[in-house]
Order: C-alpha cells, then structure tokens, then sequence
C-alpha cells in the first residue's frame, strides 16, 4: 500500500511535526513530564531521534491500531498507563494542527467501511481481486470484508493448512496461516488449490512435479505431506542453492552471477522468465540499479524493471538526501549508515 506523497500522516511528515511539538511542550502540563524528563539536557539530535521513533509508533497506530487513534481522538486516554496518557495528548496535538478536513489513514479506511455496510458508497467495480498478499493489517481485512457484501472479493494466497505436517510449513508458514484465520473470522471462504484443478489436470499433485530437491519440497507443501518423502540431492544441477552473503550489495552481485550462468546454460531462458523477490522492492531498488544497471561493452546485462516503487524513490538524488536526512536524530544503526553510504549516488560524491 502506498501513501500519497503530500499525505501529513506519513512517518517522515510526522516525525518533523513531532519534533516541533517537543520542543514547546508545555511546561504546566503535568501528561508531558515522561517526555520533559527524557529531554532534559539532551540535544536537538536526541530529540529528533524521539521524534521519529513516536512518528513510526503513531504510523503504526493507523494500519493497525485504528481502534486506538478512535479512543484517543474521543478524548479517552487509554491504556491507562503514563506513556499511553502522553501519546494520546501528542496524537490530539497533532490531529487538531493539521485540521480535521484531512483524515488519516484508519480515519479514511474506517470512513470508507463505514460508507459500505450503510450502502452509501459512491460507484463500485464489478469485483475485485487481490493477489499476491500474505498478510493484511485488521483494518484491509475488514474493508475487503465490508466490500465483499457488496461485490464479489476474491483473494488469491499462497499459503499453507491450518496445521501443517511439514516442518518447513510449520516454522515458515505462521503469518499465512495467521492471514487465512483473520479472512476466515470475517466470513470469507476458504477454497484450497485442490477443490479448484481443472477436470482436465493430474488428479495427484505428484505426477506434475519432478523428482529434484526443489520439486520434493513443493511436492510436500503443496499436499501437506509431512516430509518424510526421499530427497535426491544433484551437485551437478542443483533445484536448490542457498547463498550467504553480507549485505544487499553483496548478495545481489551474488544473484546476478548465478542469473547470468543460469542464462548460459540454458538457452530456453529468458529474461522475462525471471522474478526477484525482496522484502522491501523501494529499499532494494537503489542496489538493483547499481547491480543490474551496470554498463560498459565488456559487461553482460539483464534487462530488467522495478515494480511498487514509490514515486519519491524513483528519484536518486531525492532518495539519497532522503536516506541521509533519515541519520539525523537518535542512536545511528549500523545498517542505516552503510545503506546510506552505499547509495549509487552517495559513492560518487
């Protein structure tokens, strides 16, 4: 999900507003002491530092603690606790300076959903299909839910049964499981693969896949078997390969090798064959293009596209003062500087 890049509720927007704010607390107002307490003698470094670290909570708050932000916002300080008392009070600061004419995001999705169960809502699509999710905040799951008693909804996920056998399914597959129970409590349908093959595909799993390492295990997964099924290990053409590199940089030159073996190898093998997976697509981008976007007449290249990239990250000079400009504040992780130091355009300075 994407925010609007103007939207005052994002973690960046918050953060220097926050900062604003802690720099005039009021002095007779006894909610604020914790904050006054830990600012005391500290400079303006530690208090932007606070700053962005109550902006992250507070975006937090919105995709999945719209329940929270509504109590606050009705004027009740809850939990009752002294750090939940002086949030509330910051929240309310915060929501009276930027004006009620521009919502957040729970205020918006919770308008939205609201619009729906009364059948006010303005034109909608037909359907909708949501693909590709593993997980969605309480908030998206109920909105969906309040959509799909108006259209059809249909969620495509790959995940894994209620109590998997397989160990891997098991120790990796907690978040899907975790997603299908929330859809299911919301009154969705849960339909596995299996009740949807086609009349005219296998009627076992088992005779579509092959007899490699990686087959074995998609083999398992996918009919909940619970992995005692004989695995045969190839040296000589692995289905399988797990690499241990330090840092992005290191572990995408490490994959752009193998992708450009692999394109030898195989002359099947296209391009638009492959697909790289990574947690954060706007995080990685920057090492994607300094890795993949290489030129010179004696460098092999591999085309390639970024997808779900804010527009804001499409620009590398605005990303690279944007990662430095996020140094400032607080106690300075390791990773945050070297991903800052290793920006394309941070290395050629």
């Amino acid at each position: 999900f994407q925010r609007d890049e103007g939207d005052p509720y994002t973690r960046e927007a918050l953060a220097w507003r926050i900062d604003a704010l802690l720099q005039a607390l009021p002095a007779d107002m006894d909610i604020y002491r914790p904050l006054r307490t830990y600012l005391a003698g500290n400079d303006a470094r530690t208090r932007f530092g606070l700053a962005a670290q109550i902006a992250g909570r507070f975006d937090d708050y919105q995709m999945y603690r719209a329940d929270l932000l509504e109590a606050w916002e009705a004027g009740r300080n809850t939990p009752d606790s002294p750090h939940a008392r002086w949030q509330a009070e910051l929240w309310r600061t915060l929501s009276r300076d930027i004006g009620a004419h521009v919502p957040h995001l729970a205020a918006q999705l919770r308008r939205t959903v609201r619009a729906l169960e009364d059948g006010t809502a303005a034109s909608l699509p037909t359907r909708v299909s949501v693909f590709g999710i593993s997980s969605l905040p309480p908030l998206f799951i109920e909105l969906l839910a309040a959509l799909a008693r108006q259209i059809p909804v249909t969620v495509y996920t790959a995940s894994v049964t209620a109590e998997p056998p397989h160990p891997l399914a098991q120790l990796f597959g907690a978040q899907s499981r975790d997603f299908l129970s929330a859809l299911s409590d919301n009154g969705a349908d849960v339909v596995t693969l299996d009740r949807i093959t086609p009349s005219h595909a296998p009627s076992t799993f088992g005779s579509s896949f092959g007899s490699s390492l990686l087959s074995t295990l998609q083999q398992e997964i996918a009919t909940g078997a619970s992995g005692d099924l004989p695995i045969a290990l190839d040296t000589l053409a692995p289905s399988l390969v797990v690499h241990s590199a330090h840092g992005e940089m290191r572990q995408l030159e490490l994959l752009r090798d193998q992708l450009l073996s692999a394109l030898a190898d195989d002359p099947t093998l296209r391009p638009h064959d492959l697909l790289l997976l990574v947690p954060d697509a706007a995080a990685w981008a920057p090492y994607v293009d300094a890795v993949f976007g290489v030129t010179g007449d004696d460098t092999a290249r591999i085309p390639y596209r970024i997808a779900d990239r804010p527009l804001r990250r499409t620009q590398p000079a605005a990303e690279a003062l944007a990662r430095i400009i996020a140094l400032e504040g607080g106690r300075l992780a390791r990773t945050d500087v070297f991903g800052a130091l290793s920006h394309p355009l941070v290395m050629q300075a």
